[in-house]
Parts: structure tokens; C-alpha cells; sequence
């Protein structure tokens, strides 16, 4: 189901897991997509609400001659066109297939669509026209170097063919003497492209740095999708009731279960605890109160902060005997995070 409601194909990079860890790519960072031709308001809505408001076209010059995107030009967010003329049409062959794609890897348009998600403060959609080939490429580029499985990003890929189903039949009709074989996608076009990727390159640090992305873009790329390298919360709470150190122990270790939520991992996890603390709410000391910052580098979708406040709330009635209706958590997420004299 594509994330957006007038789109057949946007889907999030999140969620994969990275080889041999129990963390995964981070949700609501990049977005793949066929082209928005006319979002709509609940579109634009929900890409403001995720942060979603860097936008990357991979079409062809002539392709957004023809139709322009729907989001160039939309208040409050940045379009980029990055031409990748080597996708603009169909291979001559399903033996080509694999080839096209290397071609579309090896596109200056490709290079500078990674670099400009590597740099983008915010989260990142990308599309060309059906979100299937250059889209499947540039996506395929990214997991590659976040370390997700090979199998997992040929599943992604195929799933395209579910999401393409009415335009595939549609391009059947209109174009009958196209092997339509070239066009719907198959599971040895990506493997084959990967094979070409390896013989070419060995590893796919090596392809990013023959791009002209050397390590510190490759990095920032990184820091931008996997979930621990853009982690650095901060949990800072203050009670008025006192708490001896084993409940101390006990409610730093229920944090680290709970920022999981923010799809956050306990290991780069700060927590302060200040006990003892006078609070005063509408003029009148709190008895029993907690107040609770959470801060983040970067940030976590709206509905995700709610269900983590619950968590917090149910968690301190249990472990502090704290009702609910005298906790008061507010969240700061932050686009810069100093550590070891520099700024992530």
C-alpha cells in the first residue's frame, strides 16, 4: 500500500533490518516513490508531519518538461531534479536489464541524488516515474551501504510489481510489441545487477568512492538511516519523590526498554535522574510529580511520541507510585549533537 493516497508506489526505506545486528534502517528518513503528479492536501500533510520535505526527482529533462512534479514549487519544501537519462526508456532485452541498471548506478544524476540525501537535514522522498527502476537503483545504493541483505532489498524491489500492477497492464496496452517481460520486474534483474555491481567494484564503499562519495558522505548517509548512528537520546527526569539508588538502577533500565519506541536503542542512551526536585503546577507544590525530557537528533513521527508518553506515565505509577495526571513529558528533537569536540 503506498504511503501517500493520489501515488501507487511510496514506500518507506525503514524498518530493514542491517546483517548480523538486531538494529534496522530508520523510518521516516527516505521516502521511494513514482512520481507525485498532484498531491493532495492529506499528501502534503502527512510528508510535513514526518519531515519529509526534501524532494528528489530522478526523470529524464524531457520527462519533467512534460510533467512537471507535483511538489516543485510547494511551500516549504526543497525539489531537486537530478536527471537520469539512462532510465528514460526500455532496455532492448530482459538480457539487458541488468546492465540498464549498472548504467543507472553509474548516472551522475545518481551520485548527486546521494549525496543531496546524505546532506538533507530533513527526510528525503525520491521518484522517477513508476518508483521501479531508477527509483529501485538509488534504493538498492542505499541499503546496500547500510549493510541490509541482498534478499531483502530484491523482496523491496518486488514489491513494486504489486504496487505497478494497473500502470504495467496499462503500458501493455498502449506499447503491445515491448516484450512486457523487459518492463515487470523479476528477481534476477536486481541479482544480476548486483553481480555486476561486485565484479565491477568488489564492495559497495568501492562503487560509492568511484562516484566521487568518499567517506564522509558515505558516513553522513549512514548517520542519516541507521538507527544507532543517528541515536543520541537524552532522558532527563526529575521527581519530588526521593528514589534510592536500586530504583534508580530499576528506572534507567525501564527507559532503555522504552525508547525503543522512538526506534531508539539503549546503547548511545543518556538518562539523568534527579530526585528530591520541587515542582509546582497552577501555583501548588506537587507532591508526587515527575517532569520528563526527552531529546533526540533528529526526530519521530507524532503518534510515537504520544504511545512513548503512556509508557512513561504507566511506568512510574509502577515504580514510583506517580499518577499519570502528574506527569508531564515534553520532547526536543535536534538537529545537532556535540560529543568529543564536534557536532554530529
Amino acid at each position: 500500500r503506498s504511503l501517500l493516497e493520489t501515488t501507487r508506489n511510496t514506500r518507506d526505506l525503514g524498518t530493514f533490518r542491517i546483517e548480523g545486528t538486531n538494529r534496522y534502517t530508520k523510518t521516516m528518513r527516505v521516502l521511494r516513490s513514482d512520481m507525485p503528479k498532484e498531491p493532495s492536501a492529506a499528501d502534503i500533510d502527512f510528508l510535513r508531519k514526518n519531515g519529509i520535505t526534501t524532494i528528489i526527482d530522478l526523470r529524464s529533462s524531457h520527462e519533467v518538461e512534460r510533467t512537471p512534479h507535483g511538489l516543485a514549487g510547494a511551500e516549504g519544501f526543497s525539489y531537486y531534479s537530478f536527471p537520469i537519462e539512462e532510465g528514460g526508456w526500455v532496455p532492448e532485452s530482459i538480457e539487458a536489464v541488468p546492465g540498464s541498471y549498472l548504467a543507472i548506478a553509474e548516472s551522475e544524476g545518481t551520485a548527486s541524488a546521494l549525496r543531496q540525501i546524505a546532506m538533507s537535514e530533513d527526510g528525503v522522498l525520491f521518484s522517477c516515474a513508476a518508483g521501479k527502476d531508477r527509483s529501485g537503483v538509488l534504493a538498492a545504493l542505499i541499503l546496500l551501504l547500510c549493510g541490509v541483505a541482498k534478499s531483502d532489498i530484491v523482496f523491496d524491489y518486488m514489491v513494486t510489481k504489486t504496487c505497478n500492477r494497473e500502470r504495467l497492464m496499462k503500458f501493455h496496452e498502449t506499447y503491445p510489441d515491448i516484450d512486457i517481460e523487459i518492463v515487470i520486474p523479476h528477481e534476477e534483474y536486481m541479482m544480476g545487477f548486483f553481480d555486476l555491481l561486485s565484479a565491477k567494484y568488489g564492495t559497495i564503499q568501492n562503487y560509492y568512492r568511484s562516484m566521487g562519495i568518499g567517506e564522509e558522505i558515505q558516513n553522513k548517509l549512514l548517520a542519516k538511516m541507521n538507527e544507532e548512528n543517528r541515536n543520541m537520546p537524552m532522558i532527563d527526569a526529575k521527581f519530588t519523590v526521593k528514589v534510592d539508588d536500586t530504583k534508580k538502577e530499576e528506572i534507567k533500565s525501564e527507559f532503555g526498554k522504552l525508547i525503543t519506541t522512538l526506534h531508539k536503542g539503549e546503547t548511545y542512551l543518556m538518562v539523568g535522574i534527579q530526585d528530591g526536585y520541587d515542582l509546582w503546577f497552577g501555583g501548588k507544590k506537587l507532591d508526587k510529580g515527575a517532569y520528563v525530557e526527552v531529546a533526540l537528533l533528529g526526530n519521530a513521527p507524532s503518534e510515537d511520541y504520544s504511545k512513548l508518553t503512556g509508557q512513561i506515565c504507566d511506568m512510574l505509577a509502577d515504580k514510583l507510585g506517580i499518577p499519570g495526571s502528574a506527569v508531564y513529558v515534553t520532547y526536543h528533537p535536534l538537529s545537532d549533537w556535540g560529543w568529543n569536540g564536534a557536532n554530529f
